[in-house]
């Protein structure tokens, strides 16, 4: 028990001795890549269909595996400015604003496109692809169905509120 103990002292002293850059990188990628992986299960839970384990693992080991690599291209604008030594990041400067708001805004879009995959997947039991640009052949049928269809203005106000508090 007491080597345990040592051991968990002996990890967090040298996770103190990691660089504040990278341990910032890892806590966006672990964020990113939490926040996915819940849309996946609240995906998963919501619509759930009877399968096989087995299939069902596969498919969140694929799934987890696509959000790692999503979580990693939304850090990508964050990771060059952490990079460059030039840029004095860990200063009060208007690189952390920058950082910040490009990441926010990244993350926001991504959050919005799985809002946009749950109502289409809700609405045609199809995940979104190349095929969702041909209800946008006549747009106003599209807005007139998303209007009926969905809470609009509801919708708007919590995103824009979520994001707003980002």
């Amino acid at each position: 028990m007491v080597t345990n103990r040592s051991n968990i002292n002996s990890f967090l002293i040298y996770i103190g001795e990691i660089s504040r850059r990278l341990k910032y990188l890892g806590g966006v990628l672990f964020l990113s890549w939490t926040l996915f992986f819940f849309l996946r299960i609240s995906f998963f839970l919501v619509f759930f269909e009877v399968a096989k384990v087995s299939n069902i693992l596969h498919s969140f080991w694929i799934g987890m595996r696509f959000d790692l690599r999503l979580a990693v291209l939304i850090s990508i604008p964050g990771m060059v400015f952490c990079i460059l030594p030039i840029v004095r990041y860990w200063k009060l400067s208007q690189t952390i604003i920058i950082v910040r708001w490009v990441y926010g805004a990244l993350l926001s879009l991504t959050v919005l496109f799985y809002v946009f995959d749950f109502a289409n997947y809700g609405y045609t039991q199809q995940r979104i692809d190349i095929t969702v640009f041909s209800l946008l052949e006549n747009f106003t049928i599209s807005i007139g169905m998303i209007w009926e269809s969905y809470p609009v203005i509801w919708l708007s106000r919590s995103y824009a509120h979520n994001s707003w508090n980002m």
